[in-house]
Parts: structure tokens; C-alpha cells; sequence
């Protein structure tokens, strides 16, 4: 009897470890947080938000999960799987899209994993640049000082150049309820100063420069 109860025991131990991995091969992560409309300082609503999983070694993102965002709320739960990572993206017309990169190794399985993060809307402004009387050899020299970058639609932050008599516009693209400027000086002249505006959110704002 001492010997069957010492067999049953070590099955038992062993059926116990088994069930043990295996749950703990399930288990899931819980990633929830707030997305932050910035352009008018509420939470983004109206879009769906999506999860991405980064495959271990590269490859394709994969998408595993979504949610609708109610007032800026989100929360995804998926199963522990061997990736690199995850990305949270969402993509709402006239907003930047953005993506919010999560790294497996920050994540837990115990506790609520909690990621916040914000969005700009969409805003234009029309860089108006007229030289009155103007001769062929003057020059406007202007360096952008706010104002959004790095994307492919973004103006240009080293100094530019506008020779001649002109009257132009240029387009650029800006982050809503933010500020746009730019220093100038004006040659032979030795004018110079800064330019400033708030971008309004959907909408185009000019931004006229008389030299």
C-alpha cells in the first residue's frame, strides 16, 4: 500500500505539473488605456483601434484584436504568444495615424498592462510670402521654428530661400490647435522677425508675410 500511494503520488505531481504548463501556456495579457484627441484635448472616439502582433524574427504584422474606441477606452486581451511585440494603431480620416509600438518583454500577465498615448488632428497653413516692390535681386530667407515634421507632407525645416519679385504660396501641413512660425529676414533690406499662427483643425489658415 505504501509503494501504490508513493506511484499515485508521483502521478499525481506529474498530471498536476502537465495541467500547470499548460495553463500557463494560455495565459493572456491584458492591454488597455486612453487615446487622447490633443487637438482638442478630449478623448479620440468615432474609430476603431487595432492590435498587431510583431512576429518573433520579423515577417508581416499580424492582427489579432480591435476594439471601438468609447471616448478614448480601449482594452484588447489576447493569448501569450511567442512574439517581439505589439502595435496598437488606429486610423481616423483628416487625424496623423499613429502607431504605438509595445515590447513583449514589458508586459504582464499578473497586472493590467496599461498604454496611453495621444493623436493630432489633421490642420493646413498657407505660407503667403508677397514682396512689394520688389527687385529681381531681393531675397527672403525664412527657417521654420514650430510647427509639425518628419512626415512626407511636412515643410521643411532648414532655411529656405524666395528670390525675386514674387508673390507665392506655399502649403504646409501642421498638427490642429498647434503653432506654426518661422523667423525671416529680408535682403538687402535687413528686415527680419517671426511669423506665428494656430493651425485650425480640418481647416487652412494663411499666414501672410508682406516684405
Amino acid at each position: 500500500m505504501k509503494r501504490s500511494f508513493s506511484i499515485l503520488s508521483v502521478l499525481g505531481f506529474s498530471l498536476f505539473m502537465m495541467f500547470t504548463s499548460c495553463k500557463k501556456g494560455r495565459a493572456e495579457f491584458t492591454i488597455k488605456g486612453f487615446i487622447t484627441d490633443q487637438s482638442f484635448n478630449t478623448g479620440l472616439s468615432g474609430v476603431t483601434a487595432y492590435l498587431y502582433e510583431i512576429p518573433a524574427g520579423g515577417g508581416n504584422l499580424n492582427q489579432v484584436a480591435s476594439a471601438v474606441l468609447s471616448n478614448g477606452n480601449y482594452e484588447f486581451t489576447v493569448s501569450r504568444d511567442q512574439v517581439e511585440g505589439y502595435i496598437i494603431r488606429e486610423n481616423k480620416p483628416n487625424y496623423f495615424d499613429h502607431d504605438e509600438a509595445i515590447n513583449f518583454s514589458t508586459l504582464s500577465i499578473e497586472n493590467d498592462n496599461i498604454v496611453n498615448f495621444s493623436v493630432y488632428a489633421k490642420s493646413w497653413v498657407n505660407l503667403h510670402f508677397v514682396n512689394i516692390n520688389g527687385q529681381p535681386t531681393d531675397e527672403l530667407r525664412y527657417t521654420k521654428v514650430d510647427g509639425y515634421q518628419g512626415c512626407s507632407e511636412c515643410c521643411p525645416t532648414d532655411e529656405q530661400i524666395i528670390s525675386g519679385d514674387v508673390d507665392t504660396m506655399i502649403y504646409c501641413i501642421n498638427r490642429g490647435n498647434t503653432t506654426y512660425s518661422y523667423n525671416y529676414v529680408s535682403l538687402p533690406s535687413g528686415a527680419f522677425g517671426t511669423e506665428s499662427i494656430t493651425t485650425t483643425p480640418f481647416d487652412m489658415v494663411e499666414l501672410l508675410l508682406d516684405y
